[in-house]
C-alpha cells in the first residue's frame, strides 16, 4: 500500500510552507484552463435534459404505445438519467481538479456512468432484436410488450451488476500538482486499492463487454440492412406489379387469385401460382414494417 503524502497540512520543502489556500489558489488556476470542457458539458447537459424530456413525452404521450417506443422512452430516461447526474459530477470535478472533497460523490458519479452506459448498450441490444426479429422473421413469433417489459430485468439487472463495483474502485486518489511537494485530491481510483490489479481486471471486463455487446449490435444490424436490400431488389424487379389500392388486402385476395386460375393447371403449376401470390402478399404486408421499423437516431447525446 502506498504511503499518502500530505495534503492540506502545512509542510516545508525547500523552507516553503503549503497550506490550504495555495492548494485552493492551484485548483483555481486549473479551473480557469477547463472553462471550455465545463462549457460543453454544460451545453451537452442542457440538450441532454431537454431532447431526453421531449422524446419521454412524445413517444409516451404522443404516439402510440408499442415494443420500439417504449424501449427508446428507457434508453432516453437513462440518458436523462447520467444529465442529471453523472454530468453535473463531471464538471464538479473540473473545476476542483486538484481538491475533489467527497469520496461518496465520486462513487456515485461512477456508478451512474457505469449504470447508464451499460444500461443504455443492453437497451439498444433488445431494440436491435425486436427489428431483426420483424424485419428479417416477420411471419415467426415477435416482442411483445409483456416481453419487453419483462426485458426490463435482465437490462437493470445487468447494468447493475456491472456498475455496483465502481463502490469500491472509485473514490479519493492522492495526487501530485504542478508544484512539488504539493498534493491534493482527485475522482480516481482510490490510493488503498491503487497499485493492485483489480482496476486494470474491472476496466478489461467493462471493456469485453462493450465489445461483446457492440459485435450482437453490427451482426443484428447486418442482417437488417441486408433484408432490406433484398426487398429494395426484389421491388425494382417487379417494377410492372400493380399494387392494390386498397389497404384491405388479404388472404381473401389472395384466395380470388388462384380461384382465378384456369382450371386445366396441373397441381404443381397451380401450387407455383398460390406461392407466388403468397409471396406478393407477404411482401406487402413486410415493407410497410421495413418503413417503420428502421434504425432513426431519435437522440444524439454526449
Amino acid at each position: 500500500m502506498m504511503t499518502t503524502p500530505p495534503t492540506y497540512e502545512n509542510s516545508t520543502i525547500g523552507q516553503r510552507n503549503y497550506t490550504r489556500d495555495d492548494l485552493e489558489a492551484l485548483t483555481n488556476e486549473k479551473a480557469i484552463t477547463l472553462i471550455p470542457a465545463m462549457v460543453v458539458l454544460g451545453l451537452m447537459m442542457i440538450a441532454g435534459v431537454v431532447g431526453n424530456t421531449l422524446v419521454c413525452y412524445i413517444f409516451g404521450c404522443r404516439l402510440k404505445s408499442g415494443t420500439q417506443n417504449f424501449l427508446i422512452i428507457c434508453l432516453a430516461v437513462l440518458d436523462l438519467l447520467s444529465c442529471v447526474i453523472a454530468i453535473p459530477n463531471e464538471i464538479a470535478d473540473m473545476r476542483f481538479y486538484f481538491d475533489f472533497g467527497s469520496a461518496g460523490a465520486c462513487k456515485i458519479m461512477r456508478f451512474i456512468n457505469t449504470f447508464c452506459s451499460i444500461g443504455s448498450i443492453f437497451t439498444l441490444v433488445v431494440i436491435a432484436i425486436d427489428r431483426y426479429r420483424k424485419i428479417c422473421k416477420p411471419f415467426h413469433g415477435q416482442l411483445h410488450m409483456n416481453h419487453v417489459r419483462l426485458s426490463l430485468i435482465p437490462i437493470f439487472g445487468g447494468a447493475i451488476f456491472f456498475a455496483w463495483p465502481a463502490f469500491i474502485m472509485y473514490g479519493l486518489r492522492t495526487t501530485e500538482t504542478e508544484i512539488a511537494g504539493l498534493y491534493g485530491k482527485d475522482c480516481s481510483t482510490p490510493d488503498a486499492i491503487g497499485d493492485t490489479i483489480y482496476p486494470l481486471l474491472y476496466n478489461c471486463v467493462l471493456f469485453l463487454c462493450f465489445l461483446i455487446l457492440a459485435a450482437t449490435l453490427i451482426i443484428l444490424y447486418y442482417f437488417v440492412l441486408r433484408e432490406t436490400r433484398r426487398h429494395n431488389r426484389y421491388l425494382k424487379r417487379n417494377s410492372d406489379f400493380n399494387l392494390p389500392s386498397s389497404p384491405q388486402y388479404n388472404s381473401e385476395d389472395s384466395h380470388s387469385s388462384v380461384e382465378a386460375a384456369p382450371r386445366n393447371v396441373t397441381p404443381s403449376t397451380a401450387a407455383h401460382s398460390y406461392d407466388e401470390v403468397v409471396k406478393k402478399e407477404n411482401f406487402l404486408s413486410t415493407v410497410p414494417m421495413l418503413q417503420s421499423t428502421l434504425p432513426s437516431r431519435h437522440h444524439s447525446q454526449r
